[in-house]
């Protein structure tokens, strides 16, 4: 199993659940704090932040499984080639219900602002599905952070540790 991840230690909640930890990626990507940067910018009519990754809402079905902006589309259109096959009113209503409740996502909390550089854009942009915005007249990258009060070496993110163990 490897526990680093681009030459840094990946902590031991991130080895015992193969996924690299947000302490890790800090590491790596080195950004610099720049919470008022949106306000800021906006203040002084400098570009406009445009969303390059990630999702700023989380969707659930019933059952509480999340899912980002993407996959809730796809499994509303699932759902619904379901229904237009369905006979049963039950499974239906049920399926109607997932649909309603994944359709009305819950927007994350952007609880801290890092400005990073384009290289690590590139990986947060081609490894996670961490948020990162760009902001082309600055020709800025920012990842946002979503957590708060956690030790950041116990959140995970959504990149494996071992990508040979993804198939």
């Amino acid at each position: 199993m490897l526990n680093k991840y681009y030459d840094v230690t990946v902590s031991k909640v991130g080895i015992e659940n193969n996924r690299v930890d947000e302490a890790t990626l800090f590491q790596v990507v080195k950004g610099v704090q720049a919470d008022d940067i949106f306000k800021k910018t906006l203040e002084y009519g400098i570009g406009n932040w445009e969303l390059v990754n990630g999702s700023l809402y989380v969707h659930y079905d019933r059952e509480g499984n999340g899912y980002t902006d993407e996959e809730a589309q796809e499994k509303i259109q699932e759902l619904e080639e379901l229904i237009d096959n369905a006979d049963e009113e039950d499974e239906i209503a049920a399926w109607k219900a997932d649909i309603q409740n994944l359709e009305d996502g819950v927007a994350y909390d952007i609880h801290q602002i890092y400005l990073v550089s384009e290289k690590a854009a590139r990986i947060l942009i081609e490894e996670s599905d961490e948020i990162v915005f760009y902001n082309q007249e600055l020709n800025a990258y920012v990842w946002c952070i979503t957590f708060c009060g956690a030790d950041w070496s116990e959140v995970l993110t959504s990149i494996p540790l071992n990508p040979e163990r993804t198939a």
